[in-house]
């Protein structure tokens, strides 16, 4: 089975686009992590 340069590029493109699209995700979800792990300091701090 031949697969064209055309259509090996149009899939590398895809994936790339998959590939950012999770790594969005991914940071976004490490900033909320971020963010409710402060929020767990600064509610330890104020409880002791």
């Amino acid at each position: 089975m031949k697969i064209s340069n055309e259509q090996l590029v149009q899939d590398v493109d895809a994936k790339n686009r998959e590939l950012a699209a999770s790594t969005m995700s991914l940071i976004k979800k490490d900033e909320l992590l971020n963010l409710i792990k402060e929020d767990l300091k600064k509610y330890s701090r104020n409880n002791k």
